[in-house]
């Protein structure tokens, strides 16, 4: 198609040369780009069941979660807090 537009857009541009590029056989294009979808489309849901798979395993193995992690950074906060508080007297 750009070149389709390339042509319609040069003031010299023929009209056989247009329905040359509009009568091409675009098929293995097409069937390229959509087996490179299929393989994108798969690849992307084994890396997300795997990166489910990971998530659960953390959850029941007693990982860390984001919420435990930013309650424990505020539990050190405040215990920083109170020991310089203590320091300053």
């Amino acid at each position: 198609m750009k070149r389709v537009q390339i042509e319609q857009e040069n003031s010299e541009a023929k009209t056989g040369k247009l329905l040359q590029y509009l009568s091409e056989n675009y098929q293995k294009a097409m069937t390229d780009a959509t087996e490179f979808l299929k393989n994108t489309s798969n690849f992307l849901d084994i890396s997300l069941e795997a990166v489910n798979k990971e998530i659960n395993d953390l959850k029941t193995s007693g990982g860390a979660t984001v919420e435990s992690s930013h309650e424990a950074i505020q539990d050190g906060l405040v215990e920083l807090r109170s020991l310089l508080t203590e320091i300053q007297g």
